[in-house]
């Protein structure tokens, strides 16, 4: 395991994700992210997809929590006080005309929150808990190179004794340190 402080020793290559398309649909995003989920035993595997465009240049990614968040403005049609505003029965035909709703429309832009490879981990940590993020892409030079993973990268980091290291620690404070920092991730 690396003991290593900065990032890049951590981070997931951008080629290791399922790639999907930007212009294809959620509905293949979701099934797509399920079986990626799935593929090295229950829960154990990719967790978001790395959208690519025409050229198959990464330029966003598809999360779970990207889904979710297209589900909850899908929630107002079924909301009567929102359906009593003018403004909402413009919204109510656009969505419903348009229910092919497309990747692109709902991922996350790679530059949106990201982390140069040689940041440090305490870095990435700020940035995991403030943007309440569990994958950051990391960059060089300004373009994606890979994937930090929140898990991941705690696990990793244990492993290789950095949390006895950083701040004298033991094994059994992993979980805890884990469920403090997913509180602000899960979010």
């Amino acid at each position: 395991m690396p003991k290593n402080s900065e990032i890049d020793a951590y981070a997931i290559p951008l080629s290791e994700y399922p790639v999907i398309g930007r212009d294809e649909s959620v509905y293949t995003g979701i099934k797509m992210l399920k079986e990626a989920l799935h593929k090295d035993g229950p829960w154990q595997g990719k967790r978001l997809l790395m959208v690519r465009d025409r050229n198959g240049e990464p330029t966003g990614l598809l999360t779970v929590k990207c889904i979710f968040n297209a589900l909850g403005l899908r929630l107002l049609d079924e909301d009567p006080a929102f359906k009593e505003e003018c403004f909402s029965w413009h919204y109510i035909h656009e969505m419903r005309g348009n229910a092919r709703v497309t990747v692109r429309e709902i991922m996350r832009p790679l530059g949106a929150v990201s982390i140069r490879r040689h940041s440090s981990i305490s870095a990435a940590a700020r940035l995991f808990a403030r943007h309440r993020v569990n994958h950051l892409p990391v960059t060089d030079g300004g373009k994606a190179t890979g994937i930090l993973d929140l898990g991941q990268l705690f696990y990793k980091y244990h492993l290789s004794g950095g949390f006895r290291q950083a701040t004298g620690t033991t094994p059994h404070d992993l979980p805890l340190l884990v469920k403090l920092l997913g509180k602000f991730a899960s979010t």
